[in-house]
């Protein structure tokens, strides 16, 4: 994260790399063996006859179910009104799932200033500033 940062001029503050490295050291010795949907959002979830919701086009990681959660806060991100409501959104997410608040923003985190760089990286505008905005509300204190 720190390399990438850096080769693209350091667009992501360092005390936010460092505290996602740190987030990502601490959740990766944690990770449980549940599999989890790495591109978890709306559009990939259904109703269904079998159970009331389906989950389909499954990019599957071993690991926390925490780790879904940035992908449902990038498509609802343009919902939530300022720090506050991105934090409601968190819990919103943490409290229907019941899923521990903590990894969930670590992950939230972790993923958004990794989204962030790759997004540069492949020229992409608007998710850097939206991971930007995320990461904003989930560090201010």
């Amino acid at each position: 994260m720190h390399t990438r940062n850096e080769r693209l001029g350091r667009p992501v503050p360092r005390r936010w790399t460092d505290l996602a490295a740190d987030l990502a050291r601490d959740l990766g010795t944690g990770t449980g063996s549940l599999l989890a949907h790495a591109d978890l959002h709306y559009g990939n979830v259904l109703a269904g006859h079998r159970q009331p919701w389906l989950a389909v086009d499954p990019k599957a990681v071993s690991g926390d179910p925490e780790h879904s959660v940035p992908e449902l806060m990038w498509t609802r991100l343009d919902e939530a009104v300022g720090p506050a409501g991105v934090r409601t959104l968190l819990d919103t997410i943490v409290g229907a799932a019941e899923l521990d608040a903590g990894k969930a923003r670590g992950w939230a985190i972790v993923r958004a200033i990794d989204y962030w760089l790759w997004g540069l990286d492949v020229g992409l505008t608007e998710d850097p500033l939206r991971c930007r905005r995320l990461v904003e509300a989930l560090t201010a204190t």
